[in-house]
């Protein structure tokens, strides 16, 4: 931008017209390399059917995976900054949240669980949702935990979504038994294909 305006200070009509060339030039270069370091979360997502397959065999649970969203785009970065994490969500998800077959038929429910990873974009953010069929959280069960840990009073009272924050305190759990399965390890996790 210094250069046009220095160009249209001197009043020269061919330097000003190279300066808006150049200028256009540098954009298109610019927009090209945001492209470049765009990726399709997809692939990252269906690394996640061989963890599925493999999880749902050791645990003797049925599990179904759904993608949508698999061309959302993601800068590169995000995508390798967002593995670990994800990886963490999804074997929450098949450890905790879906039951196993016998729980489902008892419940009513089919005896495949599924799990569905959604990607999109709203509001200039991308998405991603990781959802499970399974028994959802247990309000009860938080508010006991959060009392134990000191989080909340035994009197203290706050409504459900104050309440499921809490899931999100470092080291809360309300599992009877921890597994590696689900990411209490002190290993950290990688999406292999």
């Amino acid at each position: 931008a210094g250069g046009e305006t220095l160009a249209r200070q001197q009043g020269n009509p061919l330097l000003q017209e190279s300066m808006s060339t150049i200028n256009q030039y540098v954009e298109q270069i610019r927009e090209i390399a945001l492209r470049l370091r765009m990726v399709e979360i997809g692939d990252t997502l269906t690394r996640f059917h061989r963890l599925i397959r493999d999880t749902s065999k050791d645990l003797g649970k049925e599990i179904q995976l759904q993608i949508n969203g698999a061309e959302t785009e993601l800068d590169k970065t995000v995508v390798d900054k967002i593995a670990d994490p994800l990886t963490h969500l999804v074997r929450n998800a098949l450890d905790h949240g879906i039951e196993t077959a016998e729980e489902r038929l008892a419940a009513g429910k089919p005896t495949k669980g599924v799990l569905r990873l959604n990607a999109y974009h709203e509001s200039g953010n991308v998405v991603i949702e990781v959802q499970d069929d399974g028994k959802g959280l247990n309000p009860g069960r938080i508010r006991d935990k959060a009392i134990e840990k000191g989080l909340l009073s035994p009197t203290e009272q706050i409504d459900d979504q104050s309440l499921y924050q809490l899931i999100f305190v470092p080291g809360f759990s309300t599992a009877e038994s921890v597994s590696n399965l689900s990411g209490r390890d002190r290993k950290s996790t990688r999406l292999n294909s």
